[in-house]
């Protein structure tokens, strides 16, 4: 029983351990970072018609509203589509297009990069097709991390909207200071925010149900355990 009780305080410790170093954090180094846009194809200055209060759904003439890094990505499926949630977008009226964020300096660490795009027929908004990723110093010559496919993301939706998270995560860490993102759609270029993801250096503990649930139940043998090897000395 003595062993046993031991063993099950292992497993304890084993999993508040991992507890706090299995969840890794984020960091976006895009947010606040400055971009320019050049529509490949489509019809530039989408959204200049729109109201310059903000509340527009388009990113302007040649992304002067600076939307897709302003940290405030679209929290639901429907492409911040309500009244209340419109000024998240920063629309386009093309089917392709390409976006440099200039990071300021070299950053290192690059471990994942996300566009969200979204889709809705009813609004006359196809389905993206593809998102390549490409990374550089000089902003002039560009490697390419990889391309993500519309047809191999999981889709959200939420009434007649899909949102498509075109994550691509790198199996080595990246280093850049421009970072272009192609982006190729059926109609309109229809996204919230362009994230350029390094690793925090602080990571936080896995809450998840799941995982609370299995330290409570080990926690709760482990006591158990302790409580009747105390009595079985004591006989």
């Amino acid at each position: 029983m003595k062993k046993f009780a031991i063993l099950l305080a292992a497993l304890l410790l084993l999993s508040v351990t991992a507890m706090f170093v299995s969840a890794a954090e984020f960091t976006n180094v895009a947010e606040g970072k400055a971009y320019t846009l050049n529509i490949i194809a489509g019809t530039p200055g989408y959204g200049v018609p729109d109201p310059d209060d903000g509340t527009g759904y388009g990113d302007g003439i040649d992304a002067f509203r600076q939307r897709l890094t302003n940290g405030e990505k679209a929290p639901g499926p429907d492409g911040g589509a309500s009244a209340s949630e419109r000024a998240y977008v920063g629309g386009q009226n093309a089917t392709e297009a390409e976006y440099v964020i200039d990071l300021g300096s070299v950053v290192e660490g690059i471990k994942k990069l996300d566009m969200d795009l979204y889709d809705n027929s009813g609004w006359g908004i196809s389905a993206p097709t593809s998102v390549e990723y490409f990374i550089s110093d000089d902003n002039e010559n560009f490697t390419s991390l990889g391309v993500v496919e519309a047809a191999n993301v999981i889709k959200t939706s939420s009434g007649t909207w899909n949102r498509y998270d075109m994550t691509l995560d790198l199996d080595a860490e990246k280093s850049a200071r421009y970072v272009k993102v192609n982006v190729k759609v059926g109609s309109h270029v229809w996204s919230s925010e362009i994230e350029v993801l390094v690793e925090s250096d602080e990571e936080s503990p896995d809450t998840s149900d799941g995982f609370v649930y299995a330290v409570a139940a080990l926690t709760v043998s482990a006591g158990a355990a302790i409580i009747i090897t105390k009595k079985n000395r004591s006989k």
